[in-house]
């Protein structure tokens, strides 16, 4: 829904960033932060905008006993450890994102950990039967500073409308009553 919100918002800059690393929204260095898990530190206003999936898949038809995990210092996320467990050890090969650990595992037919609306792309994989499932909330923040922003208020709303309409993502998010377009209008 990228270009809906590009489309209600001409006169914002819009730019993503993805990090393992938090950045500060009291210094600035995000305005909104999509995060896993409600924040309890610093002064953060939070939403909670989804809960995703994380589940094992393989090629379609195979049972592997090896397994593409995420780079180590991710080894710490649930997704990760309920890999090991099943396993019984860590992965065979490691990859920087979901997408690539996808790709892999369709040409190597490892096994890997990921969530259902990134892995069941291109349907070369399946979700392996009776096996766990970690849930992740995202919450959506910004800092408690910027509270009364309407620009922010308006994005925040734009982005929950967006997961709700997504149709692979679990969202227990409460139903908007507003719609982004007049939201925008308020903005300007």
């Amino acid at each position: 829904h990228l270009d809906k919100g590009m489309a209600c918002f001409p006169d914002t800059n819009i730019s993503l960033k993805g990090s393992d690393r938090r950045l500060s929204l009291a210094y600035g260095e995000a305005d909104i932060a999509l995060r896993f898990g409600r924040p309890k530190e610093g002064q953060l206003i939070a939403s909670k905008v989804a809960e995703i999936s994380f589940e094992l898949f393989a090629p379609i038809g195979e049972a592997p006993r090896e397994w593409i995990g995420l780079e180590e210092e991710l080894d710490w996320t649930p997704e990760m450890q309920f890999a090991f467990d099943y396993f019984g050890g860590p992965p065979r090969l490691r990859v920087s994102c979901f997408q690539a650990a996808r790709v892999a595992a369709t040409v190597t037919g490892f096994a890997t950990v990921g969530p259902r609306s990134v892995m069941e792309f291109g349907g070369h994989l399946e979700r392996i039967r009776d096996t766990p499932v970690a849930k992740r909330e995202v919450w959506s923040v910004i800092h408690a500073t910027r509270k009364f922003s309407r620009r922010l208020s308006a994005v925040r709303e734009w982005i929950k409308q967006s997961v709700a309409e997504a149709p692979r993502f679990e969202n227990n998010a409460p139903q908007l009553g507003s719609d982004v377009q007049k939201k925008h209008k308020l903005i300007s």
